[in-house]
């Protein structure tokens, strides 16, 4: 039942489901702290939320910037 909508998912997210498990979320939550702590200094919440997720994505997604 599960594999008939996992391959339209996979293509059009560009993830695997690893990304959607335990250990893949666990494993992005790690980064996005790491993320938020090299950029502490930002006194506004919303830069610090936009600088944590632009950061994250370029670095997942290299050829994205």
């Amino acid at each position: 039942m599960l594999e008939c909508p996992i391959v339209p998912f996979i293509r059009r997210w560009k993830v695997g489901l690893a990304f959607h498990g335990e250990q893949g979320g666990e494993s992005v939550h790690a980064r996005l702290n790491n993320i938020r702590r090299d950029i502490r200094g930002l006194k506004d919440e919303l830069a610090t939320l936009m600088s944590v997720m632009t950061t994250h994505w370029v670095q997942t997604r290299p050829g994205a910037q």
